[in-house]
């Protein structure tokens, strides 16, 4: 080992910070290569950007996309293996316009030297690079050159600090955890958490409003927090769009799939999505292998699935196979309604996060306490906080007596549910005109129960879609 090398290497052993080792590491290649300009990026992993510095006479930073294939950085990344190019002005086809721009910024014709920043476990977390000519990058490549000793202990070291790093994370979980919903318990989040780490998907059941689509953003904030995540409800695409979005029609480039690699990709309503596409998810569950929706194209990827559905039972006993293949765990959030002795406590912790916006002299009556308490809730979560937000606007308006009364009009004052329930009033009258007013309140809480839908109201009451039509018409329900 040539003898100037010691004291570098020593410099990098002595380094206890992540941020420390790679201001050195880059200070002494900087007298090894002078003139070039290295690039430090540092992946929130599995984030989807790099944050690029570049040190050197050509000062600058940038952020690039890992999936973005225009630059050559995302290949060094995405192969995890160390590239060269001796020649970026003739020997590599560069689309990527900020990176473009930075290598007609160095003086003349120049090549990259990338190097991918490794975990432990061999995922990439990084990438330093350099921007230098291509005698420059041979002389730093000849095995003789000190550069390769120091290129080795910097990435051991590297490894060993972000291991250091990586023990932090279970304390960062916990202090999470303690931001927890409320009906969530710490055992169920854990062993949600410890399905999504086994690459098993997890589906979340619930009411509308029960907060499905917030645990799902929760687990990805408290399992990666800048990984790629990807949102799509399949209620709200035709059957034909569902497989376009998800797969891909002719590439599999722009599919929700492949936009959610080395992330989070959470499909809504799972229920909703049609029985021509449960093979092809099928598939990619057992093999990550996406298929477009042609056939002719594919690729691999890794991700997490959340799923959410409203109602499982139905669909559970028609599609019993696609059903158990995705619910490798399951959680179910229940209503607001059979969680009656939480409300108080749900209610006190919005206050307290939106404290900024409350009067000086605020607090909550115990009459407000009872009226909120004793709702239903038909709306779940979602309805609570529209409640709350209106009660605080009318006691800054109004005072606290103003805003009581608007609260009683939304709550006491109304019933639980729009319609009445089935036993309240309809105990006089034929025989056929008491089982018609019972078909009418029937129709009308299930049609409410699943939004108006009409096509899942008939699937729940096991008729057609066309004798659905024919008893709303006869009943006079309209939406």
């Amino acid at each position: 080992m040539p003898e100037p090398a010691l004291p570098a290497i020593l410099d990098l052993l002595a380094c206890q910070q992540l941020d420390d080792l790679l201001a050195c590491f880059a200070s002494k290649i900087a007298m090894l290569a002078p003139g070039g300009s290295q690039i430090l990026g540092v992946i929130p992993f599995p984030g989807s950007e790099i944050a690029c510095q570049v040190i050197g006479e050509k000062a600058a930073s940038l952020h690039l996309r890992v999936d973005d294939f225009r630059h050559p950085l995302a290949q060094v990344i995405r192969n995890a293996k160390p590239a060269v190019w001796l020649s970026l002005n003739y020997g590599a086809r560069i689309e990527h316009p900020k990176f473009r721009d930075l290598v007609l910024r160095q003086n003349g014709e120049c090549g990259l030297y990338a190097i991918p920043l490794l975990e432990g476990q061999g995922r990439v977390w990084g990438v330093w690079a350099i921007l230098a000519p291509a005698t420059t990058l041979e002389a730093l490549l000849n095995v003789e050159n000190q550069f390769s000793s120091l290129l080795q202990v910097f990435l051991i070291r590297s490894r060993e600090l972000k291991k250091t790093d990586a023990q932090i994370e279970p304390a960062q979980r916990k202090q999470a955890s303690e931001t927890l919903p409320w009906r969530v318990s710490g055992d169920c989040l854990q062993h949600v958490v410890e399905a999504l780490s086994l690459g098993k998907p997890v589906l979340i059941v619930g009411e509308k409003g029960t907060g499905k689509t917030w645990l799902a953003h929760y687990l990805h904030r408290y399992c990666t927090g800048q990984a790629p995540f990807v949102n799509l409800d399949c209620a709200v695409l035709s059957e034909e769009w569902q497989g376009v979005k998800i797969f891909g029609e002719k590439n599999v480039s722009g599919s929700a799939l492949v936009k959610a690699h080395r992330g989070f990709l959470l499909l809504e309503n799972i229920d909703r999505l049609a029985p021509r596409w449960h093979g092809y998810l099928q598939h990619f569950l057992d093999t990550n292998e996406v298929l477009s929706t042609d056939g002719r194209d594919a690729g691999n990827v890794h991700l997490n699935l959340i799923f959410t559905s409203q109602d499982r039972e139905e669909w559970k006993r028609k599609h019993a196979g696609f059903y158990h293949r995705i619910a490798g765990s399951e959680i179910y959030l229940p209503p607001l309604r059979e969680q009656r002795q939480d409300i108080k406590q749900i209610v006190e912790r919005f206050l307290t996060e939106n404290q900024q916006g409350l009067p000086g002299d605020f607090y909550l009556t115990e009459e407000v306490v009872e009226s909120l308490t004793q709702y239903s809730y038909p709306g779940n979560i979602r309805e609570m906080e529209n409640i709350l937000h209106d009660y605080i606007s009318r006691v800054k308006s109004n005072g606290m007596a103003g805003g009581y009364k608007a609260l009683r009009e939304k709550t006491i004052s109304r019933p639980a549910s729009i319609f009445s329930p089935l036993f309240e009033n309809h105990d006089s009258g034929a025989l056929k005109t008491i089982l018609a007013r019972y078909e009418t309140i029937v129709l009308r809480q299930r049609l409410e129960k699943y939004n108006f839908d009409k096509e899942r109201t008939a699937v729940s009451l096991s008729i057609s879609r066309r004798s659905l039509d024919m008893k709303c018409k006869k009943s006079g329900i309209v939406r």
